[in-house]
């Protein structure tokens, strides 16, 4: 992996207000962005969405 000091080890988890489904966000973020988000895992799904922070992966970097 090059050296960056944009890369990092870690994501950041964003939980979504109970009246806004965090899959339906990330659909919205895709297809108006073109940047795609992490979907929330286990009993988190719909609820959260995940930000990797691993460094330039797309054209939005």
């Amino acid at each position: 992996m090059p050296e960056s000091p944009g890369i990092q080890n870690s994501l950041t988890a964003v939980m979504m207000p109970e009246e806004i489904d965090a899959d339906e966000f990330r659909t919205l973020v895709l297809k108006r962005f073109d940047m795609s988000l992490g979907n929330g895992l286990g009993r988190l799904a719909g609820k959260v969405f995940r930000i990797g922070h691993l460094g330039d992966l797309s054209d939005l970097c």
